[in-house]
C-alpha cells in the first residue's frame, strides 16, 4: 500500500512538471497569437531542434485584416529531393493539375526543360537563406507561365525542405506592354504635335511671301502699262489668287489648330490613364504582398492548432485523474480555459487568412468588450487611460466573437496613434431604438433596436476630407510604412456582414468618435459553464492513427486506451499502410489529413483496395470547408478539427464505428 502511494505521489509531481512547461508554452502561443492577430509584431521566431526560424510579417503592415478577394498566391513545399510535399488550390489551378495530382510528383515536371538547371540552383541557394528568381513556368497542357519564385528553407521536427511562394507575372507583363505602347503612342503623338506646329509656321511665312510678291507685280505692271486691259484682267486674276490663298491659308491655319488641340486632349488623356494604371500596378503588388502574409498567417495557425491538442488534451487526462476537491483541479481548469482562449485567438488568425467562415453566436456585447479591453491594456499603452462603461440592460446580439473583438482592437490601436502624448479612450454601451423612416440617418437596413458601441478617443482629431473617405480600401492619413489602409475598411466589412452601420464624428483637436450599431437579438444568452454534457461511451475495437506530430499522437493514444480501445499509432502515411496491412482486425482509422510520404487521401484509397469497408475519421488544423474545397478530402468523409477535445472525439468516433 505504502508503495502504491509512493508511486501515485512521484505520478502527481510528474504531471505538475509537466503542467507548469505546457502553461508556459500556452503563454507563450497566446501572447504571439494576440501580437499577430493585433497587426503588432514584425517577426515571428519559432525555435526548432534545427535552430530558430523567423517568419517576418513587415512592421509596415500593422493594420492588415482581410484583403482584395481577387488576388492569389500560389505555395508550395518542396522536399530535398524535389518533391512535392504540399500546395494550395492556387498553384494547382496555375499548373492545370489536380491537386491529388501534383502532390508527391517532382517540382520540376512543371517546369521548362531549360529552366531546370536554374531551378536547382535556387532550391540549392535556399538552404542558405531567402532566395527568389523569375523562371517559366509548363502546365500539363505545354503552356509556359512567366513566374517569380521566392524560396526559403523550411525545418522541422519532421523534417526539411523548402517553402515556395509563386507568384504569376502574366498579368503585370501584360500591363508593363501595354504600358511600353502606351508611352511609344504618347511619344509619337508628341513629335507629330511638334512637327504640325513647326509646318503651321512654315504655312504663315510663306503666305506673306505670298502676297508680297503678288503685291509687287501689281504695281510694277500699273506702273508699266497703266492703259493695258491685259495687265488689269491680270491684275484682278491676282487679286482673286491672293484671296484664293488667303482663304485657303486660312482653312489650313484653323485645320492645324484643331489638330492641335485634338492631340493635346489625347496626349494629356494618356497620361491620365498611365497615372491610374501605375496606382493599380502599387495596390496590386501591395495586395499580393498582403495575401503573402495571410498565407504565412494561416500556416501558423494550423500548427498551433496542433500545439493546442495536446496541451488541451493532456489537462482533461490529468482532470480525470485527479480527485474533484485537490487543489490541482483549479489548475488544470484554468489551463482548459486559456487553451480555449487560445483557440479563438487561432479562429480569429485563420479568419485573418481568409481560412475561417463567419461563425455568428448568441452573445452579450459588453462580455466581448470586456475581453476586448484586457487586450488592449497589453498593446496601448499606460499613458492612455481606457474607460469602459457598460450599460444597465444586458445587450444580446448575434456576432462573431472574434471578428467584433478585432474591431475594437482595431479601433483601440488607431486611437493609440492619435493620442501619441497620451490621453483617455472610452468604451461605451446602451440601448438605441431606431424609428421607422430614420434608419437612413444611421446607414442602417431597417428600423428597430440596436446595442450601439461607441469608441472615443481624445487624440488629433479627423478633417472633413479624410472623414469622407476615411473607410475607402487602401486610403490612409498615416505616414508611409506606418499604415496600410486596410484596417477601417475591413471594420466597414464585418460591421456590415452583422446588418449593423459604423459611423464616425471628429473634429480636428477634439478626438475621435466611432458608433458602432448591431441589432439587438431575442432569446437567452446560454453561458458555456451551465451546459452540462453527458458522458461519453467508449468501446473495446481496434483503431489505428495516423498523425505526423508526436504530442497529438500520443495524446490520442492516452485518450482513446483509457476509454477502452486497442490502439495501433503511425507517425506516417506510409507506417499507417504498413500497419494496415498487417493486421485485419482494424475497425477505424482515425488520420491527419496532411502527413508527410502520404497524405490522409491518399492513405484512405490505397486501405480501400485492401479493404473497401473500413471507416475513416480524418483530422486536421484547417476547417472542413477549406479541406472539402482544396479537393483533399472528400465531403462524404466523416471530419472533426484540432485542436481536439475528449468528448467531442471519443462522441465523433463512437458516431462513425455505430453508422451503418
Amino acid at each position: 500500500m505504502s508503495i502504491k502511494s509512493n508511486e501515485d505521489t512521484r505520478a502527481k509531481e510528474e504531471l505538475l512538471e509537466e503542467i507548469a512547461a505546457l502553461r508556459a508554452r500556452l503563454d507563450e502561443a497566446e501572447q504571439t497569437l494576440s501580437a499577430i492577430c493585433s497587426g503588432n509584431v514584425d517577426a515571428l521566431v519559432i525555435t526548432g531542434p534545427n535552430g530558430d526560424q523567423v517568419f517576418s510579417l513587415t512592421g509596415a503592415e500593422r493594420e492588415y485584416r482581410l484583403i482584395v478577394e481577387t488576388m492569389n498566391e500560389a505555395a508550395l513545399t518542396v522536399g530535398l529531393d524535389e518533391s512535392i510535399l504540399f500546395c494550395n488550390q492556387r498553384f494547382c489551378d496555375l499548373v492545370n493539375c489536380s491537386m491529388a495530382e501534383t502532390i508527391g510528383r517532382k517540382f520540376t515536371v512543371f517546369v521548362a526543360a531549360a529552366q531546370r538547371l536554374p531551378l536547382r540552383r535556387l532550391l540549392a541557394a535556399a538552404q542558405a537563406g531567402p532566395v527568389q528568381r523569375r523562371l517559366t513556368l509548363r502546365t500539363t497542357g505545354g503552356t509556359a507561365v512567366s513566374v517569380q519564385i521566392a524560396a526559403s528553407l523550411l525545418v522541422t521536427e519532421v523534417n526539411t525542405s523548402i517553402c515556395l511562394v509563386v507568384s504569376d507575372l502574366t498579368e503585370l507583363e501584360l500591363q508593363a506592354s501595354s504600358i511600353c505602347v502606351l508611352r511609344e503612342q504618347q511619344q509619337a503623338l508628341e513629335e507629330s504635335q511638334a512637327e504640325l506646329q513647326s509646318a503651321n509656321a512654315s504655312l504663315r511665312e510663306s503666305r506673306r511671301e505670298a502676297l508680297s510678291v503678288a503685291e509687287d507685280a501689281i504695281i510694277a505692271r500699273r506702273c508699266a502699262e497703266e492703259t493695258s486691259i491685259e495687265l488689269r484682267r491680270e491684275a484682278a486674276e491676282r487679286k482673286r489668287a491672293e484671296d484664293a490663298l488667303k482663304k485657303l491659308n486660312e482653312e489650313l491655319e484653323k485645320r492645324v489648330e484643331q489638330r492641335t488641340a485634338e492631340l493635346s486632349q489625347t496626349v494629356s488623356a494618356l497620361r491620365s490613364e498611365m497615372e491610374a494604371r501605375k496606382q493599380l500596378e502599387q495596390q496590386l503588388l501591395h495586395a499580393q504582398k498582403m495575401e503573402s502574409i495571410g498565407l504565412l498567417a494561416g500556416g501558423v495557425a494550423h500548427d498551433f492548432n496542433n500545439l493546442l491538442s495536446g496541451i488541451s488534451g493532456f489537462a482533461q487526462i490529468i482532470q480525470d485523474s485527479t480527485p474533484a476537491n485537490d487543489d490541482l483541479q483549479e489548475n488544470v481548469g484554468q489551463i482548459l480555459a486559456g487553451a480555449e482562449r487560445a483557440a479563438e485567438l487561432v479562429r480569429s488568425l485563420l479568419a485573418f487568412s481568409r481560412k475561417q467562415i463567419m461563425n455568428r453566436k448568441l452573445v452579450h456585447i459588453d462580455s466581448i468588450i470586456a475581453s476586448a479591453v484586457k487586450f488592449i491594456c497589453r498593446v496601448i499603452g499606460e499613458d492612455i487611460e481606457i474607460r469602459a462603461v457598460f450599460s444597465a440592460k444586458k445587450l444580446p446580439v448575434m456576432a462573431d466573437f472574434c471578428q467584433i473583438e478585432q474591431v475594437l482592437m482595431n479601433l483601440a490601436t488607431n486611437a493609440r496613434d492619435a493620442m501619441p502624448q497620451g490621453g483617455c479612450l472610452t468604451i461605451s454601451t446602451m440601448e438605441v431604438a431606431v424609428k421607422q423612416g430614420s434608419e437612413a440617418l444611421y446607414d442602417l437596413p431597417q428600423p428597430g433596436k440596436y446595442a450601439r458601441v461607441t469608441c472615443r478617443d481624445t487624440g488629433a482629431g479627423i478633417d472633413q476630407e479624410a472623414m469622407e473617405r476615411i473607410f475607402e480600401p487602401f486610403y490612409t492619413t498615416k505616414e508611409v510604412g506606418k499604415g496600410t489602409g486596410l484596417g477601417l475598411s475591413i471594420i466597414y466589412g464585418i460591421i456590415k456582414q452583422h446588418e449593423g452601420s459604423i459611423l464616425v464624428s471628429s473634429e480636428p483637436g477634439k478626438g475621435t468618435s466611432f458608433d458602432i450599431y448591431l441589432p439587438l437579438s431575442d432569446g437567452q444568452v446560454v453561458r458555456d459553464e451551465m451546459i452540462i454534457t453527458a458522458p461519453v461511451a467508449g468501446g473495446t475495437e481496434t483503431l489505428l492513427i495516423a498523425e505526423d506530430e508526436e504530442i497529438v499522437r500520443f495524446f490520442l493514444k492516452k485518450i482513446l486506451e483509457k476509454a477502452g480501445y486497442k490502439v495501433i499509432v503511425a507517425a506516417d502515411g506510409e507506417e499507417a499502410m504498413a500497419r494496415f496491412r498487417e493486421r485485419d482486425d482494424f475497425s477505424l482509422v482515425l488520420s491527419d489529413v496532411v502527413m508527410p510520404r502520404k497524405n490522409g487521401n491518399e492513405l484512405l484509397a490505397e486501405m480501400r483496395k485492401v479493404n473497401p469497408g473500413i471507416k475513416v475519421l480524418f483530422i486536421s488544423g484547417y476547417t472542413a470547408d477549406i479541406i472539402q474545397k482544396s479537393g483533399i478530402v472528400d465531403e462524404h468523409v466523416a471530419f472533426i478539427t484540432k485542436p481536439i477535445s475528449r468528448n467531442n472525439l471519443l462522441q465523433k468516433i463512437r458516431e462513425v464505428l455505430d453508422k451503418e
